[in-house]
């Protein structure tokens, strides 16, 4: 295992196995959040979905593919790979096989789906796709890095959307956010617990945004 902590995530450092640190809490989940449904709830007048979209917020769209890469070639925008793991709170340990769903605006803040006049094609997903997390629970995906969008008024921080779900354990809606990202004051939604560094990196000439983002899951009653 590394023992450089940013790219450990919430492993516990120094450890030859992958054992989540003592102090390690549950990922903060929407579902809950009535002020946030609420402003779900708000958008969707303005956007047709079903029950199980509502749910998730205006903008999610079920049957994204299963692959690595989320963004079309040659999409505007800073190359960025989000990695991490899902973690077991009750064991402490990586949960192999959870599937995680994705998904974002492009550079400007806009959903692929957000224009009823140009609606997406059944088939075309941008800026989203599902992932199995590996035997170690770790997964990785490769997109660019969304901007920041006002709605109804509100102010959203550049964000991407995370649905997480593993058998026997407890389904967890959530959002991830950039350090130093803009409209963090203005962003009624936005928790601490899940904003995380982005570090600068450079492969094969090639420069892009590397963050960890590990979700921890609490197994069902």
């Amino acid at each position: 295992m590394s023992s450089d902590s940013e790219d450990s995530g919430l492993a516990m450092p120094g450890s030859d196995e992958f054992i989540l640190i003592p102090d390690a809490q549950p990922t903060y989940s929407y579902h809950a959040d009535e002020p946030y449904q609420r402003h779900v709830g708000d958008m969707h007048s303005k956007l047709s979905a079903t029950q199980e979209e509502a749910f998730l917020g205006p903008y999610y769209r079920s049957g994204a593919p299963f692959r690595a890469k989320l963004s079309p070639p040659h999409e505007p925008g800073k190359t960025l790979i989000i990695k991490g793991r899902v973690w077991a709170l009750d064991d402490r340990r990586p949960l192999r096989g959870a599937r995680i769903d994705v998904w974002h605006a492009n550079e400007v803040g806009k959903y692929d789906n957000e224009s009823q006049e140009n609606p997406p094609g059944e088939n075309d997903f941008i800026h989203r796709a599902r992932i199995y997390c590996d035997d170690h629970g770790y997964y990785e995906f490769e997109t660019v890095r969304p901007g920041p969008y006002r709605r109804r008024g509100t102010w959203r921080a550049p964000h991407i959307h995370f649905r997480v779900e593993r058998p026997t354990y407890v389904t967890v809606i959530t959002q991830l956010f950039f350090e130093g990202g803009p409209h963090h004051e203005e962003d009624p939604f936005i928790k601490d617990s899940l904003i995380i560094k982005l570090r600068e990196k450079e492969r094969h000439g090639h420069k892009y945004e590397e963050g960890v983002f590990d979700i921890v899951l609490v197994r069902e009653v």
